[in-house]
């Protein structure tokens, strides 16, 4: 009994983060700063919610990687909150390993109609 009461007390911290976050967080605090970016507001909280999903599927980032993701981040949300929360729910609902935007199939709807005045040209 108390080895699954001490299992469980294991699985807890880590669900909880205690364990990890603030390396998360002096990872992130190193590479901002050595590299000199600016993070937009609320963009701490989203790459640290993303840091803390990557080591929950035992994957890490190193300072490169990590400088790449943060640029790349801010670049594809165009710093915009609202699009980087997307973003992040986006890519961890779909267990990807990377950030993503959903595709928009709208946009890409009218590709494959055909155009009735092409169609008809081909008749006359």
């Amino acid at each position: 009994m108390g080895k699954s009461k001490k299992h469980m007390k294991t699985y807890v911290k880590h669900m909880e983060g205690d364990s990890d976050s603030k390396g998360y967080n002096e990872l992130l605090s190193k590479v901002v700063s050595k590299n000199n970016i600016e993070l937009p507001d609320g963009f701490e909280k989203l790459i640290l919610e993303w840091l803390k999903y990557k080591s929950e599927k035992g994957q890490s980032y190193k300072e490169t990687g990590l400088k790449t993701l943060i640029n790349v981040f801010i670049k594809t949300s165009g710093g915009d909150k609202k699009i980087g929360r997307e973003m992040l729910d986006y890519s961890m609902s779909k267990n990807y390993t990377g950030l993503y935007k959903e595709k928009n199939n709208a946009g890409n709807s009218g590709s494959n109609k055909i155009d009735p005045k092409r169609t008809n040209s081909y008749w006359d």
